[in-house]
């Protein structure tokens, strides 16, 4: 599945200190022909996630430990140019990225929980659990894998 952020609308209002920081650093680099995007996701099943950034690429790989933990193994690439000449833009990038997948860990625990009552109590796996506009992938994903699983083992949540 690919998710895009829309243009830089939302560059006007930045959320905390670290994205102030990194959208100043973003327009300054570009001037007034900013990216089309300001993110663009793509999640490769089972175990990929490419993302781009201005300036930046990061590839994840899930590596599963057991039922319930994983191991993200992150890659960030940045143009050879700002990696030679704008050291604070990957300062402020990744502190911004970092904010954000912090966040998300959050959001990733407290999902895992819920799912993982859900189960115990037997309760049927629901569409309810996943976010649609930021998950809509995995929900397909996984009603495809509950549709062609079904014959073959017991697929909970």
């Amino acid at each position: 599945t690919i998710q895009v952020l829309e243009p830089f609308s939302g560059f006007q209002r930045p959320a905390t200190p670290a994205y102030q920081e990194y959208q100043r650093l973003v327009r300054q680099l570009y001037g007034e022909n900013l990216p089309r995007y300001a993110a663009v996701w793509a999640y490769v099943y089972p175990d990929l996630t490419v993302e781009w950034y201005p300036f930046t690429l990061v590839v994840s790989r899930a590596i599963p430990v057991s039922s319930t933990e994983l191991i993200n193994v992150t890659e960030t690439y940045y143009r050879a140019d700002i990696k030679a000449n704008s050291p604070e833009f990957i300062m402020a990038e990744t502190a911004a990225r970092d904010e954000t997948g912090e966040e998300d860990d959050v959001v990733c625990r407290r999902m895992q929980e819920a799912r993982r009552l859900a189960y115990e109590a037997s309760l049927p796996p629901t569409d309810e659990i996943y976010h649609r506009a930021l998950e809509g992938g995995r929900l397909w994903l996984h009603d495809r894998l509950r549709s062609d699983l079904a014959g073959f083992c017991d697929v909970g949540v």
